[in-house]
């Protein structure tokens, strides 16, 4: 009851107009809200896809595929790896990524990622916080940013890829759906977010070369 008047009188500021809706049908409001996109608040250093490679050393041609942010399961960065391997691994697939709260949850998610990832050819886990200009670098070099979420209002991830030109999948919850732009791919089944990492793959500079030959 003390919630619902203090949200009924608050002015309220959100990322996504589904996490208004959901805050209204949950408390039976009329909130006085503004929807404040989450790009907004995001600053990125500007770096082409080529200086982030080199910053990196990695390879120009070789189609990247990165997951970033904390570690966490509602992160769903397993389904990635799996729609990777079942793709035919293309390219590369970067972890990049580390705990924010120890907690048993997390640290066992941890623990199942890396058994995931440990001995796998190009199939890397950054365990690590970084700072900002090396995590803008990561999402700079992908060909692709592969969010596939359990549960989220919204991603700073997202954000800042859009910030940096680079194309994100990400799934159809809470607010990501709103939250992509218009050279994301919002997906709803394992099927669709692996027709995403093939269609990038076959775009990537590497498998035109392949097909020239």
């Amino acid at each position: 009851m003390l919630l619902r008047r203090a949200f009924a009188r608050a002015r309220l500021l959100f990322h996504t107009d589904a996490e208004r809706r959901t805050l209204e049908r949950a408390y039976r409001i009329r909130a006085n809200a503004a929807i404040i996109p989450h790009v907004d608040g995001v600053e990125a250093r500007a770096v082409t896809r080529a200086e982030a490679r080199r910053r990196l050393d990695l390879p120009e041609s070789e189609p990247l595929f990165v997951c970033a942010g904390f570690l966490h399961p509602d992160k769903g960065f397993e389904r990635a790896i799996e729609s990777w391997n079942r793709a035919g691994m293309p390219g590369r697939m970067v972890v990049v990524g580390s705990i924010r709260d120890a907690t048993t949850e997390n640290l066992a998610y941890r623990d199942m990622l890396r058994e995931l990832i440990a001995g796998v050819e190009r199939l890397q886990l950054l365990e690590d916080y970084v700072a900002d200009e090396d995590f803008d670098a990561w999402v700079a070099a992908a060909d692709l940013l592969v969010l596939p979420y359990r549960k989220s209002w919204s991603s700073g991830a997202l954000a800042r890829a859009q910030r940096l030109g680079t194309p994100a999948a990400v799934t159809d919850v809470g607010g990501l759906a709103e939250q992509a732009g218009a050279y994301d791919v919002v997906v709803r089944t394992d099927r669709e977010l692996l027709d995403a990492i093939m269609r990038t793959a076959s775009r990537s500079p590497s498998h035109e070369a392949a097909a020239e030959r």
